[in-house]
């Protein structure tokens, strides 16, 4: 049971943060503001760089 458990924490852990941070580190020095940043890593890279606000492709 407790091995399940851990299975679930660790996927947890993967989705909420290791992902985002991951993704954050990656457009450190980029053009986008901190905001653009933190949906990016919420989201991910393919649901947000395809529609930007602009109106451009990413």
């Amino acid at each position: 049971m407790d091995f399940v458990r851990s299975r679930y924490v660790a996927v947890v852990l993967a989705i909420v943060l290791i992902r985002p941070a991951s993704l954050l580190l990656s457009l450190i020095g980029t053009r986008f503001t901190r905001q653009e940043k933190l949906v990016a890593a919420w989201f991910g890279p393919s649901a947000v760089m395809t529609d930007r606000p602009d109106g451009t492709s990413g």
